[in-house]
């Protein structure tokens, strides 16, 4: 109940029209959802490239900003995502590269990185981070004013980074589950905002692969990605971690 967005890249059937090879761009990436968010990127140069038996013998989608930035988007219905919710539960599975400053996931507004609603970062420093930031107020951005925690994965670059992370908007906290990752508290101006549901209502851009403005680009595979529309529990958040650890054999 309340699953809105399911991007699989082991399932060949949810990439282009089916039936992918190794090395194919990428340009649609169907959502396994009811909703029918797909992600998509038309333009040639920028679209991630399948590749085959990767993960556990699975396959995932690769994004190398070498010469172009790598993106898919959504867009339509896609960009309510995040709007209004009551909570909201993101399930990230991804290999980084060695990181400069990158987005893995993110949703703005108003054409800005300066209106983030959403933001999944890895930031380079002593330790290397993944940030996962949510903003309650329509007019803060997410990583100056909404719950933020912190991983720290210097211990394992270059091993598939297992993120979960559940924001239950209207308990004015972030709850995350990882078993391979130490989890910093950087709540930054969080509890100064009001509880209750996500105010989004202005989303006008959501991107897997880079930031909204198609700078800061992730290095890396994303092998999976799951959005509740609602905080799950401790229950079913271990339920999610344990499948998605299973299947792409992490621990």
């Amino acid at each position: 109940m309340g699953l809105a967005l399911w991007l699989d890249a082991s399932d060949a059937a949810t990439i282009n029209t089916g039936s992918p090879v190794d090395g194919d761009p990428v340009s649609a990436w169907a959502d396994k959802s009811v909703s029918g968010f797909d992600a998509a990127q038309a333009v040639a140069n920028n679209q991630p490239v399948y590749k085959a038996a990767i993960q556990n013998g699975l396959s995932v989608v690769r994004f190398d900003p070498t010469s172009f930035v790598q993106y898919v988007a959504l867009s339509g219905a896609g960009l309510g995502l995040f709007r209004n919710l009551p909570g909201l539960t993101i399930a990230l599975l991804c290999r980084v590269d060695p990181p400069g400053d990158s987005y893995v996931f993110a949703a703005s507004a108003n054409g800005s990185t300066a209106n983030k609603r959403v933001l999944m970062e890895v930031y380079p420093g002593t330790p290397t981070e993944l940030y996962f930031a949510c903003s309650l107020d329509d007019s803060a951005d997410a990583l100056n004013y909404a719950q933020r925690y912190v991983y720290d994965f210097t211990a394992v670059p270059n091993t598939p980074l297992l993120h979960v992370g559940v924001s239950a908007c209207d308990a004015g906290a972030i709850l995350l589950d990882s078993p391979l990752h130490q989890v910093q508290d950087q709540a930054d101006d969080s509890w100064n905002q009001s509880p209750g549901n996500t105010e989004d209502t202005d989303s006008d851009a959501i991107t897997l692969g880079c930031s909204t403005d198609q700078s800061q680009p992730l290095s890396g595979d994303v092998c999976e990605l799951v959005v509740y529309q609602r905080a799950l529990n401790m229950g079913e958040r271990r339920q999610l971690l344990e499948y998605l650890s299973a299947k792409w054999a992490t621990l």
